[in-house]
């Protein structure tokens, strides 16, 4: 499709859109007055012409043309735009560049609002800007009323993501229950040219990131999808510190002051990677600085730093052409995130966490300690502590390639103010996402129950050049009755990677007590126990409080993937009422209490466990009997040999050890 039938369709946008309506300034209901300086959209006329301020290499705030095209009324909510074309400063060339937005735009030397809006694909250097009537109206917080921690949409959107995909299936039950369905996908990474050209909508931010490996842009390009931010490969500069190379090495702090038309940076990372959305800095009023002129996250409070910025360079695109840069100096923090802009408060600090990682290659050995400082702010910290992760896993070597053929062991902990989580477990590289360790801390740090504030990161990943994966291909179970009291003997075939089959035996005792009937037994990898224990423990999923969720975590994290599981679930003929057990009760009450069952009432059932190092890591497979306990079975509580156990089967060895070291 070439660039006149996409402008075609840009124009076609606008109408489709309900943006046709140009509107004149009678037509406004009453504004207000303007503060001095400033210059409302009522007042504007098309063919008025003035200048913006913005920053195209370095941290030089230079000026560029601009020319009131129209004013189109209600493009949003309550929300007003102005159109206007755009010259100088090489934008004929360039368009409308991602990381102007929030750049000043100046009438009759008064500022009328901020470059926020753009086609991709545009022809002409045509955007929108946002009317400072309506960055002004954002409202402040109250300094003495302390932020609830509250995860917005794209937390819970990265939670149920990571969920699904992620081996251990009891962490979606676990955020469907804290946070309900309604974590909303905010949608595909994927721009399609057709829509992107017919849409008016928030220029792109700039996701900086210095020091990350390829594999940590992919991550970053899907863990952000939707969000307004692209995620490009450029340098660190860190807070100011010594060792700066190029045009930055003799740039010094000050020219990077926050002010109107200066390259603004929202740091989310920083140390041994950095990571910072760019823009421009609209206004700064009484220690406020207004800047993007469109949402961040839209989230409203925010708690991450604001930062000087120095650009590198602009690298023009067919799609959208965008701004190259990196954060320098911290200034502030943000205070304020809505769909008409940023607003950060100058001297505040914002909160921040240790991160320390340290991987280990093996054959030929390799070992560093990275370490990263992670501003805390729910909407992004998950985000941004798992491309650490990822980016530490990927320094020398591409471990958490899918092709990759890597063992790894990672160990360490997560510290709360007031909660430890334990992290130790073997992951093969195939199957190995960021979120496998760190979902634990997502539930934590976006819980309903108490604001948890995160204190600091410590892992060590041990990866080894070997692939240990395995599947379960089969199960057989020796008797299919037992007597209460006797013994479930099941043997396990286990298929490593590239290696031949080998035999797993468990051995799991039916309680003395256990009555007559008909009951379920589960043997496999992790996975197959933990949709067990969905199905027949669904209160284990369905914490009512900061204690309890601490505790259904640590029991979804002790299950290990280096091991295989045996599980026969037992009817205890009861109710479970918010985790309080009232077994053996007769059939008319149950009955009667499942006709207008209360709150978090579940059937009671009990369970027999059994674990066996499985010498590899199981990756999936499993199976489900159902075994029948009758006192009449021929079956005596004695754990019997292997090759006793299955006669006529050939000797195998028993249950193997842990991966060697």
């Amino acid at each position: 499709m070439n660039k006149m039938m996409l402008g075609f369709l840009a124009a076609l946008g606008l109408l489709a859109m309900g943006m046709g309506r140009s509107v004149q300034a009678d037509s406004f209901e009453s504004l207000g007055k303007p503060p001095p300086g400033c210059m409302f959209e009522n007042q504007l006329k098309p063919g008025m012409v003035g200048y913006g301020l913005t920053v195209m290499h370095g941290a030089d705030i230079q000026k560029f043309h601009v020319k009131i095209i129209d004013v189109v009324k209600d493009f949003g909510p309550d929300m007003n735009v102005i159109l206007v074309r755009c010259w100088g400063l090489g934008l004929r060339h360039s368009g409308i560049i991602e990381g102007m937005s929030g750049s000043p735009v100046y009438i009759d030397g008064k500022l009328i609002g901020a470059i926020a809006y753009g086609w991709h694909y545009s022809k002409d250097p045509i955007g929108g800007v946002q009317p400072i009537r309506q960055m002004l109206h954002i409202p402040l917080p109250n300094p003495n009323k302390k932020m609830a921690w509250q995860g917005g949409t794209g937390s819970m959107t990265w939670m149920e993501q990571s969920a699904e995909t992620h081996r251990l299936l009891g962490w979606s039950a676990l955020v469907r229950h804290l946070y309900g369905s309604g974590a909303v996908n905010e949608g595909s990474t994927m721009r399609m040219a057709t829509q992107a050209a017919v849409k008016l909508q928030p220029l792109s931010s700039p996701l900086m990131v210095g020091g990350g490996s390829g594999s940590v842009m992919r991550y970053l390009r899907n863990a952000f999808g939707g969000s307004g931010m692209v995620p490009l490969a450029a340098g660190a500069a860190g807070n100011g510190g010594k060792g700066q190379l190029g045009g930055l090495a003799m740039t010094p702090a000050a020219a990077m002051k926050l002010r109107p038309g200066a390259a603004i940076a929202v740091p989310l990372l920083n140390g041994d990677m950095d990571m910072s959305a760019i823009g421009t800095v609209t206004d700064v009023v009484d220690g406020h600085v207004y800047a993007f002129g469109h949402r961040f996250f839209a989230q409203g409070r925010s708690t991450l730093p604001i930062a000087g910025a120095y650009i590198y360079t602009i690298l023009p695109d067919v799609e959208a052409s965008f701004k190259l840069g990196t954060s320098f100096t911290r200034q502030g923090r943000l205070i304020m995130d809505q769909a008409t802009g940023i607003v950060g408060q100058l001297g505040k600090p914002a909160p921040s966490a240790p991160i320390t990682m340290t991987i280990e290659y093996h054959n030929p050995s390799w070992k560093k300690t990275f370490h990263y400082n992670l501003f805390l702010d729910p909407r992004t910290s998950m985000q941004s502590l798992g491309a650490a992760l990822v980016g530490t896993m990927t320094a020398k070597r591409k471990v958490v390639a899918k092709t990759g053929n890597y063992t790894v062991h990672v160990t360490g902990e997560i510290n709360f103010a007031g909660a430890r989580l334990p992290v130790d477990d073997y992951y093969t590289t195939g199957f190995f996402k960021a979120s496998n360790v760190l979902m634990p801390a997502a539930l934590l740090m976006n819980n309903p129950f108490k604001d948890l504030k995160l204190k600091s990161v410590k892992l060590h990943i041990s990866a080894r050049p070997v692939n240990r994966a395995a599947v379960i291909t089969s199960a057989v179970v020796r008797r299919m009755t037992v007597a209460p009291g006797g013994m479930i003997h099941v043997r396990l075939t286990l298929k490593p990677f590239r290696g031949r089959e080998r035999y797993v035996y468990m051995h799991i005792p039916v309680p003395a007590n256990t009555p007559d009937g008909s009951y379920t037994l589960v043997v496999g990898s992790s996975d197959s126990i933990i949709q067990q224990e969905m199905t027949y423990f669904p209160q284990r999923f369905a914490p009512a409080s900061l204690n309890g969720l601490i505790a259904d975590i640590k029991h979804l994290t002790g299950y290990k993937n280096n091991a295989v599981y045996g599980q026969l679930v037992l009817n205890m003929h009861g109710v479970d009422q918010q985790r309080n057990a009232m077994p053996n009760l007769p059939l008319s009450r149950v009955a009667i209490m499942a006709e207008n069952p209360p709150a978090n009432l579940y059937p009671l059932f009990n369970s027999v466990k059994e674990v066996v190092p499985a010498g590899a890591i199981v990756e999936q497979g499993g199976q489900q009997f159902t075994i029948k306990v009758s006192r009449h079975a021929n079956e005596r509580f004695v754990k019997l040999k292997p090759a006793a156990a299955f006669p006529g089967m050939p000797g195998m060895p028993g249950p193997m050890g842990p991966p060697p070291q």
